[in-house]
């Protein structure tokens, strides 16, 4: 990740957008997003294109300039020139990656709808869905894929080529087959969100995490609270409050030490997954702050909760601690290694990612399920010159490394930017996108993690070895 005096002017830039831009709020219509870092939301990475250009770019090989993010993609066609108000004053030749993932409740065929000017794509789990591509005026295709219940990684490739006019719809059948409504991902969210300056609270109902009157987590609880805290990780964060409240049943004191009680067990369980025992404090409410009277049970329902508070960095505090975690730096094309790498030996050929690999403190969890694996071979196709790459795999080498098991192989395989590589094994097993890693046992795929995993690649490896 550039970390040059250009970078951290753009980051400043982006965190004072975050405390008062003027970008249009996330998810309203017509806007592309917004500075602002959002919860449960796409975060859209913008990149400059050259003049000229007539089909979406190789992402990894470009530059970012700015980052939005937007709850919904619902840009009707219309003109478009005034740039992206504290981002960037692009407005013709540019491209939008936007990322995400989303909770899906049930088990049934998808279709979505996208409509662009200029070209667009739609990926679902890596999968391509919908394929738009090309300099066009306003155009919308259509594809399906088959959701199962649980968290989709999503991925909305988009470009702009000359001015003025623009559209990008990104529209699905919805709750009642057939009926198209407009893509929103935080309505796929399963925690209350709100946002508030240099602060995003995500609230949780009891009913989701307790049984009443009790303060373990129910076995179904995780889902949520997973999802709240890999929201966590995606925003800027510094700090995390986790409040308990209670409704006015009971006496004030058995509330109170009720609602801390089960704040603590919420706190135990993030720095479980992953988040720093430091960073994170707890206080019992009791009854005293409730959300609504407590005056029907659907009220008092309302008011049995644990809200999240997350304290996030502002102005200069988001420049000086832009990250937690450095991704290593990309490689040149014409400098980075192609073939089989031994991990033992990752320092002599990359010494920048087998830093970054040492500074990774993988989850707990993830560890003691990685050490748990039975016998398998993990294949890791990567390019040092892409940027994901260099993001996702070094966690991944450092969550194996700490768990330690004899019994999972790992195999290292750097690409060229064509995806090829002396021994073929990459055009063997179909490698289009890097980082691709593939998880075999007894010779046979279990499944794999295309480009971008739904939480960190160390976690999303560790659960395709538990299948």
């Amino acid at each position: 990740m550039d970390r040059s005096p250009r970078h951290a002017l753009l980051l400043l830039v982006l965190a004072l957008a975050a405390v008062g831009g003027t970008a249009p709020a996330s998810g309203d219509e017509g806007s592309f997003g917004t500075g602002r870092p959002t919860a449960f939301a796409l975060r859209g990475t913008i990149y400059a294109l050259a003049e000229g250009t007539d089909r979406l770019p190789d992402f990894p090989g470009l530059e970012p300039i700015g980052t939005v993010w937007t709850t919904t993609l619902n840009v009707p066609p219309r003109y478009f020139s005034q740039g992206f108000p504290g981002v960037t004053d692009r407005f013709e030749w540019f491209a939008i990656d936007y990322r995400g993932a989303f909770h899906f409740p049930a088990d049934r065929e998808v279709t979505f709808w996208l409509l662009s000017d200029d070209g667009s794509r739609l990926y679902v789990d890596g999968k391509l869905v919908v394929d738009n591509d090309g300099v066009h005026p306003p155009r919308e295709r259509s594809g399906k894929v088959h959701l199962s219940p649980g968290i989709h990684a999503i991925e909305v490739q988009y470009f702009q080529g000359p001015r003025y006019q623009v559209a990008l719809v990104l529209s699905w059948d919805g709750p009642e087959p057939g009926k198209k409504v407009p893509f929103d991902s935080r309505a796929f969210s399963p925690v209350e969100v709100e946002e508030g300056d240099c602060e995003v609270t995500l609230r949780l109902g009891n009913g989701i995490l307790f049984d009443f009157d009790r303060s373990d987590l129910r076995p179904d609880a995780e889902e949520a609270l997973a999802a709240a805290a890999d929201e966590i990780r995606r925003l800027p964060w510094k700090r995390v409050i986790v409040e308990g409240h209670t409704d006015d049943r009971g006496s004030d004191a058995y509330n109170r030490e009720l609602s801390l009680d089960r704040a603590r067990e919420v706190a135990t369980w993030l720095v479980g997954y992953g988040l720093p025992a430091d960073a994170i404090e707890t206080i019992g409410h009791g009854e005293s702050r409730p959300l609504v009277p407590n005056d029907s049970e659907e009220h008092r329902r309302r008011n049995r909760r644990v809200e999240i508070r997350v304290k996030l960095r502002c102005g200069d505090e988001a420049v000086a601690g832009a990250d937690r975690w450095t991704p290593p730096p990309t490689v040149p094309v014409a400098e980075a290694p192609v073939g089989e790498i031994d991990p033992a030996r990752l320092d002599e050929v990359l010494p920048a990612w087998e830093e970054a690999a040492r500074a990774w403190k993988p989850a707990p969890d993830v560890v003691r399920a990685l050490r748990e694996a039975g016998p398998a071979t993990i294949e890791v196709f990567f390019g040092a010159w892409c940027g994901d790459s260099a993001e996702h795999v070094p966690p991944l080498l450092a969550a194996l490394r700490a768990a330690g098991n004899p019994h999972l192989r790992v195999l290292l395989v750097a690409l060229d930017r064509e995806k090829h590589e002396p021994g073929g094994r990459a055009r063997a097993r179909g490698i289009e996108r890097v980082p691709t890693v593939i998880v075999l046992r007894d010779g046979r795929e279990v499944g794999r993690v295309v480009e971008t995993p739904r939480t960190t690649m160390d976690r999303d490896v560790a659960g395709l070895l538990a299948r």
